[in-house]
């Protein structure tokens, strides 16, 4: 798998083949502390109701940075387009309350 696929399936998950998610499954056995292709394996996995789901669901889940992007993603249909930015709120050094 090159880059630009991966940067291809990371941004459209649902472009991911049944063919290629032994590609990212070795990426993932690769790269196991890599949360962006745990997700996306994780993500195909679930876009096609395999039976690994569940257990790989477990291990993963105890890696990832935030449980809640991963309950968005992979709830995300795989007819949807792109996954949505994470939400963040900038603040400024003015926004500070001073005492």
């Amino acid at each position: 798998m090159t880059s630009k696929e991966l940067i291809k399936y990371l941004q459209n998950p649902a472009t991911i083949s049944q063919a290629d998610i032994y590609d990212v499954e070795q990426l993932y056995e690769q790269y196991p502390y890599c949360s962006a292709i745990a997700i996306l394996y994780l993500k195909a996995l679930a876009d096609r109701e395999d039976l690994k789901f569940n257990n790989k669901l477990k291990k993963i889940a105890l890696s990832v940075y935030s449980r809640e992007r991963l309950h968005e993603i992979i709830t995300l249909k795989p007819e949807a387009k792109q996954i949505s930015e994470p939400k963040f709120t900038p603040y400024s050094i003015e926004d500070i309350p001073t005492a």
